[in-house]
């Protein structure tokens, strides 16, 4: 996708772009690849924190809770996978 908009902004009518201009011009081609391949991320990412937070909740009204500590760990952990993801993608 990248290379193809790169590409495209070369045979575009200014041929003398310099690289900024050229970048300018795949700015939103790049952003709406973002948006379909990775906004379904931030979505996810508020759900695990909701989830997380109810767990905890929950764990701090229980106390002692091994299988809700698991799933907290297995939570965050996924959060943290999420996070990177989201990183990555700016």
């Amino acid at each position: 996708m990248f290379k193809e908009a790169w590409d495209d902004s070369e045979k575009s009518e200014n041929k003398g772009m310099d690289i900024c201009d050229r970048l300018r011009a795949i700015k939103p081609k790049i952003k709406a690849w973002q948006k379909v391949n990775y906004d379904q991320v931030h979505s996810h990412i508020d759900l695990f924190e909701s989830d997380i937070q109810c767990k905890m909740v929950a764990l701090q009204e229980s106390q002692v809770d091994d299988k809700l500590r698991s799933d907290i760990v297995k939570l965050k952990t996924n959060l943290w996978d999420l996070y990177r993801l989201e990183e990555r993608s700016w």
